[in-house]
C-alpha cells in the first residue's frame, strides 16, 4: 500500500509516498517513492524533486493557488514517477 503525505506551508506544498506493508505501523517504517516540493504557489511556482533534503530536479509548474498546486502534483507524479 501507497500512502501520500501533504504539508502545506505559507506558500509552498510538500509531498512524499511511501510504500508501507500492513504489518508496518508506521509510515516512516516505509520506503520512500517520492518526495517533491512546490514552492511560491501563486507567484512563480517550482517543483523540485528531492534527494534527501536537497534538489535533484526543477522545473516550473502551474499553481496559481494550493487547488492548482494539488492538481499538477497529482499530474506529475502519474506521468513522470507513474505513481
Amino acid at each position: 500500500m501507497n500512502v501520500l503525505v501533504m504539508n502545506p506551508g505559507g506558500n509552498s506544498l510538500k509531498v512524499e509516498i511511501a510504500s508501507c506493508s500492513p504489518t508496518q505501523q508506521f509510515a516512516f517504517e516505509g520506503k520512500k517513492l517520492v518526495s517533491l516540493i512546490l514552492e511560491d504557489i501563486g507567484k512563480t511556482p517550482v517543483l523540485s524533486v528531492l534527494e534527501g533534503k536537497h534538489p535533484s530536479h526543477t522545473e516550473p509548474i502551474l499553481a496559481r493557488d494550493y487547488g492548482e498546486a494539488a492538481t499538477s502534483i497529482f499530474h506529475y507524479l502519474e506521468t513522470e514517477k507513474h505513481l
